[in-house]
């Protein structure tokens, strides 16, 4: 893991997709929020996209795709108490160029 890893937070880079695995969270107890800034500015940026891990699956929770301009951007994604425990996980790509910037 590298030096400046979050403990807890799981991260694997793979060609050009790169995961990021949050730790587990408890099932809320009424319904919440999980609020996120990213930025993706670039001619040859690919896709952001948040699933959402739960004991009964994975739900596609949120996606962007695209230059989104050189700021950054807050994307809200309501958790359901239905889910119980949850565990987001981040996949962002790139195309094939290197031309650009995502982060979350």
């Amino acid at each position: 893991r590298p030096a400046n890893s979050i403990p807890g937070v799981e991260h694997v880079c793979v060609g050009d997709i790169a995961n990021l695995w949050s730790p587990w969270y408890k099932a809320p107890t009424q319904t919440c929020s999980f609020s996120f800034w990213y930025h993706m500015f670039g001619s040859t940026i690919g896709d952001l996209n948040v699933t959402i891990i739960t004991g009964s699956g994975r739900i596609a929770a949120w996606t962007k795709s695209g230059n989104q301009g050189d700021t950054w951007h807050q994307a809200t994604i309501p958790m359901l108490t239905s889910y119980g425990t949850f565990r987001p996980i981040f996949t962002a790509s790139r195309s094939d160029i290197v031309a650009g910037d995502l982060s979350c």
